[in-house]
């Protein structure tokens, strides 16, 4: 008796280029220096780059503001890993920051690659004799030295935790990283005023994190009391964060030329828009 088996062919999508869905005008200097990897770019970098064109080039644009969260998605970055390659590429002058807003230096022979640390390029003679004794080194295994023997390393294991050490001597784990997490994720599940939008709130703690000022909660706490009592003149809410973000401040500030006895705050409109509506109320029910 004889076992056949059926093959299913899965039927894979057709991706076609063509101009008439699109194209991007880039400068051939820029494409024969992406070809030749003038400033020696790794993979990652190539996508970043390639993002930065799609977001600027592609919509006419020199330069936009392009957040980690976008690159990820174009890429498939992490997001932990999107601001050491830009901050590569920039030192590279493959990419320009201005403010907040990025673009792709056109200028290709400003390309360099990127800075190396400590003394580049110095090679030293390898030491084969201790000095003032003429004593030749060891190729392999511990080092010998002429007066005290051998010497090896001792590191802290658990045959040498004792009773009374175990509690100093025992590392203990790090959580920095899920402090951070658990910290915006509170800053978050606060009640913010309801002249502010969530999203945001959102983008807010996020542009503090990526500057490597994140908020903690008690100033949180603090700013969305101030948010509260502005709400209450009649400012914009959502405005004042956008400004704050736009300009890459610390902190939210009130709009300057606001006078605080203006008639035409939040509550006196809100107040009349219930008295508009009640009126048309009352007069649809007379006219029945």
């Amino acid at each position: 008796m004889t076992q056949t088996a059926t093959v299913i062919n899965f039927d894979r999508p057709v991706v076609k280029a063509d101009i008439e869905n699109g194209f991007t005008r880039i400068a051939n200097e820029l494409t024969e220096a992406l070809m030749q990897n003038a400033a020696k770019l790794c993979g990652r970098e190539f996508q970043i780059v390639h993002a930065v064109i799609h977001k600027t080039f592609r919509f006419h644009k020199k330069s936009d503001w392009i957040s980690n969260s976008q690159i990820s998605e174009m890429t498939g970055i992490a997001p932990s890993k999107i601001s050491d390659l830009k901050k590569s590429l920039i030192a590279k002058n493959v990419l320009v920051l201005n403010g907040r807003e990025m673009s792709v230096n056109t200028t290709v022979s400003e390309w360099q690659d990127y800075p190396k640390k400590g003394k580049d390029k110095i090679t030293r003679k390898r030491v084969t004799d201790y000095p003032n004794t003429g004593n030749g080194l060891p190729e392999k295994g511990y080092k010998i030295t002429p007066n005290r023997g051998t010497h090896k390393k001792t590191t802290n294991t658990k045959d040498n935790y004792t009773k009374d050490n175990s509690r100093l001597a025992a590392p203990k784990p790090s959580t920095a990283k899920q402090k951070k997490s658990d910290v915006k994720s509170e800053i978050l599940a606060l009640q913010i005023p309801t002249g502010l939008s969530f999203a945001m709130w959102k983008e807010w703690v996020e542009c503090r994190s990526e500057n490597k000022k994140p908020m903690t909660v008690r100033s949180a706490n603090m700013q969305i009391k101030q948010l509260e009592a502005w709400q209450a003149k009649g400012h914009n809410l959502d405005a004042i964060v956008q400004t704050s973000i736009a300009n890459n401040y610390q902190g939210l500030f009130e709009p300057k030329g606001f006078s605080q006895n203006s008639g035409n705050t939040w509550q006196n409109r809100k107040t009349q828009n219930n008295i508009d509506v009640l009126s048309d109320f009352v007069r649809g029910g007379n006219h029945d």
